[in-house]
């Protein structure tokens, strides 16, 4: 079985994607910034029944480090189950597993 939807890549663009089961898809970019540097990722996996979506962050600018990761996850059947309110596209019905964030500065200030 494949799994085949539509996903926001992290150029803000929409991708048509089939991942087989037991197949990975991953992209990442980042670098230096004027301030510092930035970097992200994402990871898609299929299991057969599941598609996870992996985010992971992290940067450095005049403000401190931040970083940010997320996981979230869809059954097969729910991949298009979400009409995205900008594109009009059906994507999928994503369920939080994991959101954490973490502010560098804030920690060493007491926050």
């Amino acid at each position: 079985m494949n799994a085949r939807f539509w996903i926001m890549t992290l150029a803000a663009e929409f991708a048509r994607v089939t991942l087989r089961s037991g197949q990975s898809l991953s992209q990442s970019r980042g670098g230096a910034t004027d301030e510092g540097y930035a970097w992200e990722s994402m990871t898609l996996t299929f299991d057969g029944e599941y598609v996870t979506f992996t985010e992971d962050s992290d940067s450095r600018d005049c403000d401190g480090r931040m970083s940010r990761g997320s996981e979230r996850v869809c059954h097969v059947s729910r991949l298009a189950s979400v009409r995205n309110e900008w594109s009009g596209l059906m994507v999928p019905d994503w369920q939080d597993e994991r959101d954490e964030r973490r502010d560098y500065s804030a920690e060493a200030a007491g926050y």
